[in-house]
């Protein structure tokens, strides 16, 4: 009967901690929905990585920029044909900046006043077309954003020590 037991045990262990969360598009729509002010579709123009482009008081990561062209507006005081700059960290391992020229894409970010932030590329960046009716329902939903521009990527915690943001600088696509 122990055996038994042991075995229902470790059945169960297994099998209710080893399931990756699994999210619904809809439901990742709506979390960026919720932490941006921005939300478009745009046409990559122009990219840029900038190598310890944030650094934390426990490491440093690359920041990427793109030149945008936007192309519809769903939230935010974006225009539409107008070029704005994009900018947020990667990782090169799950969070990957590996944005192609002449790309459509949607993205929802933080306006700045210097840039639009992603959170993250993971989660934050959506296709074009076939997403439409998950977008308006999403853009119902309240919005909470951290106005602090330093606590703006998602990796960031409230008392973590931001030493560089190089989206943040006034030359940053200079840089």
């Amino acid at each position: 009967m122990k055996i038994v037991n042991l075995i229902l045990l470790f059945w169960l262990s297994t099998n209710t901690f080893s399931k990756p969360v699994i999210h619904t598009t809809q439901q990742l729509i709506n979390r960026a929905a919720m932490n941006t002010d921005t939300i478009f579709i745009g046409k990559v123009l122009e990219k840029k990585e900038i190598d310890n482009g944030f650094i934390l008081d426990n490491g440093h990561l690359p920041v990427g920029i793109l030149k945008i062209e936007v192309l519809k507006v769903y939230r935010g005081m974006v225009k539409k044909t107008e070029q704005k700059f994009i900018c947020t960290w990667f990782d090169k391992t799950e969070h990957e900046f590996t944005f192609e020229i002449g790309q459509e894409l949607t993205f929802f970010g933080v306006e700045t006043g210097i840039n639009i932030q992603l959170p993250s590329t993971l989660g934050f960046v959506f296709a074009s077309t076939g997403l439409e009716d998950k977008f308006s329902k999403a853009l119902k939903l309240p919005i909470n954003i951290r106005k602090n521009k330093n606590l703006i990527f998602e990796i960031v915690e409230p008392d973590d020590v931001v030493s560089r943001n190089a989206c943040n600088e006034q030359d940053f696509w200079k840089n």
